[in-house]
């Protein structure tokens, strides 16, 4: 699976890092794959690789608010991590739907980690003129 990955996201020159790439990955193991581009679009156009399920995000890219729609109300701690890999925000909600206002995160790339009961789903997000 990861090559297939890696061969469909060429042009972002994935790279595997982690457990992976130093050999200790079991059968059970998370992939971790890095990919990289100078254009903000391409990454926000290029498919996402989870199940159906997943949470949407709109618009995106966005510029001061962003929406997180669920689908159903639920606990989920929620965290917003840089391309550095640092949690540069994180939170918790029942909602359903949230109305995420950037105010603090500046332009760039960002990875919206949802945690809840049954799963870690993690999507993409782009920012073009964040909240200041």
């Amino acid at each position: 699976l990861a090559a297939d990955v890696m061969v469909t996201l060429e042009v972002f020159r994935p790279r595997l890092v982690g457990a992976v790439l130093d050999g200790t990955a079991t059968i059970n193991s998370a992939i971790e794959l890095h990919v990289f581009s100078d254009s903000p679009e391409l990454v926000a156009e290029a498919p996402d690789y989870w199940d159906e399920s997943q949470f949407d995000i709109y618009p995106n890219p966005a510029g001061q608010f962003v929406t997180l729609d669920f689908g159903v109300k639920g606990y989920r701690e929620i965290l917003i991590i840089n391309m550095s890999g640092a949690s540069v925000r994180s939170f918790t909600s029942f909602d359903e739907t949230i109305d995420l206002n950037t105010r603090g995160l500046g332009p760039g790339i960002y990875m919206i980690r949802v945690n809840s009961t049954e799963r870690v789903q993690t999507r993409r997000l782009v920012l073009h003129e964040a909240g200041k």
